[in-house]
C-alpha cells in the first residue's frame, strides 16, 4: 500500500485533524471527549491519542507531495496567511493562530515533533511539517517525502509526457510545466 498524497489547497485549518480521525487518530477534550470538527475544535483539544489509529497504517507507506513554505504559526503562518483568504477575521485569525500552537505543542508531546514555526509546516491548514533535511512529513503519520512522482510507461499519462517521472515542485511550476506539454 503505497500512498502519495498532495497536500495544499485544503482550505481547512484544522492541523489536518478532519482526515486523521478518519484514520482513526483521537483528539480529546480534557474531559476525555472526542473535540468538535473543525478549527473550533482545536481550541478545546488537550489531548491526541496515536494508539486508535487504524492498525492497516502499519501496512502502509505515505509519500507527501507539498510545495507551501509558511509555517504553522505567526505572522506568516497558516491561519494568518490563508485565513483572510477564507473570510477570517483578525480576531478569528489570532485564535485559530493559538490553537494551532497548543495543537503543535500536543503532536510535539505524540510525535517528537516540533512544528510551530518550521517552514511548511503551514500547509495543508497544518497537515504536514518538515523534518531535518527540510522535507514535507505528516505530523502523525510515518511518512516519506515526495518530491518526484514516476509514471507507468504503460498508462496514458506517458504517452502524453514521454517521461517516466513528474516533478510535484510546483514553487517552480515544474510540475504545471511537465504536465502541460503536449496538451
Amino acid at each position: 500500500r503505497k500512498f502519495i498524497v498532495g497536500i495544499g489547497g485544503s482550505a481547512t485549518n484544522d492541523g489536518g485533524v478532519g482526515m486523521l480521525e478518519a484514520l482513526g487518530f483521537s483528539f480529546l477534550d480534557e474531559k476525555g471527549e472526542k473535540i468538535p470538527r473543525g478549527a473550533h475544535g482545536l481550541s478545546l483539544l488537550s489531548e491526541i491519542r496515536c494508539d486508535t489509529a487504524l492498525p492497516e497504517l502499519r501496512e502502509c507507506e505515505f509519500h507527501i507531495a507539498c510545495d507551501v513554505k509558511n509555517p504553522l504559526c505567526g505572522e506568516f503562518g497558516a491561519s494568518a496567511v490563508y485565513g483572510p483568504q477564507k473570510g477570517a477575521t483578525p480576531e478569528m485569525v489570532k485564535n485559530m493562530d493559538a490553537w494551532l500552537e497548543n495543537y503543535a505543542s500536543l503532536t510535539e508531546k505524540s510525535r517528537g515533533i516540533s512544528a510551530k514555526h518550521v517552514e511548511g509546516a503551514g500547509a495543508a491548514g497544518g497537515l504536514v511539517t518538515k523534518d531535518e533535511e527540510n522535507r514535507a512529513r505528516c505530523l502523525l503519520l510515518t511518512t516519506e517525502p515526495c518530491d518526484n512522482v514516476e509514471v507507468d510507461k504503460e498508462s496514458p499519462l506517458y504517452e502524453l509526457l514521454k517521461e517516466d517521472e513528474i516533478a510535484v515542485n510546483s514553487l517552480h511550476h515544474q510540475c504545471i510545466k511537465d504536465l502541460g506539454k503536449g496538451l
